[in-house]
């Protein structure tokens, strides 16, 4: 098959079950007839369509994919957002993908080293979703670790359980968009400060759990979102540690009153 791109997304796609590929896909499927479940299917769609670059099941019904998915070799961009999956298969050999939306899933990392529960990726991705899951870690979540992935342009982990980053973040050299938003960022308000290039105060004796000070060494980072998380240091709290009075001065007339944002 010819075949480079397939959307079948918004349909009621539960699974995709072994077989041989033969006509009734096209038949059993129709990304027009979104609002009709379709009817059951033997077709195994990786293996028949090899040269696939683009795939789209996103707002389905997927509780797992099965292990031949890495046969899909040409594969490029494949967008899994808005299922119900649990785990992955093995995807580390799929070296030509670039880019993984996996937002909006049922993935629970609550370990923070890899383990059996861990996402096997590529480190050749470019572009990773992983926000809206129930990750408490990221050192957890992939394998192989974060700092692999040094091809990375674009992370977006908002909207999990995160608390803390691990220090080989500073590795990803080439990231220029990460995304921490409404999670469990503990971390001193002033680090985010120094991050977003408001200020430096080498004066700070800054907490250990949270935003590891490598983040800083991101050169070619670009935007940074890391709203609605509970910020453990108000500015009150800044001005007292600070060394310089007049910063002091201002953090104290600036120093709002003290609330955690929820993220809805």
């Amino acid at each position: 098959p010819r075949l480079r791109h397939l959307d079948l997304h918004g349909n009621y796609v539960a699974e995709v079950p072994p077989g041989t590929m033969n006509r009734a896909l096209f038949k059993a499927i129709r990304p027009t007839e979104a609002h009709n479940p379709p009817r059951p299917c033997a077709a195994e769609l990786f293996e028949a369509l090899p040269v696939v670059e683009r795939l789209d099941l996103s707002h389905n019904r997927l509780r797992a994919l099965p292990p031949t998915v890495a046969h899909a070799r040409h594969l490029g961009k494949l967008k899994l957002g808005h299922n119900r999956l649990q785990e992955l298969p093995d995807l580390s050999g799929m070296d030509r993908l670039h880019k993984l939306g996996l937002a909006h899933n049922r993935f629970v990392i609550t370990d923070d080293s890899p383990g059996v529960s861990s996402l096997r990726l590529p480190i050749s991705l470019t572009y990773l979703d992983l926000s809206e899951n129930k990750l408490h870690s990221l050192r957890g979540a992939l394998h192989p670790r974060l700092g692999e992935f040094r091809e990375l342009l674009h992370l977006d982990a908002s909207r999990n359980h995160i608390s803390s980053l691990p220090g080989e973040i500073n590795r990803l050299s080439h990231l220029r968009h990460l995304d921490l938003s409404c999670n469990q960022l503990k971390v001193s308000l002033l680090y985010v400060l120094c991050v977003c290039v408001v200020c430096v105060v080498c004066s700070l004796t800054l907490p250990a759990q949270g935003l590891p000070r490598e983040i800083g060494e991101l050169a070619n980072l670009q935007t940074f979102r890391c709203s609605f998380n509970p910020f453990r240091h108000s500015l009150r709290w800044l001005a007292s540690c600070c060394d310089d009075p007049l910063l002091a001065m201002v953090l104290r007339a600036r120093a709002p009153a003290s609330h955690v944002p929820l993220c809805s």
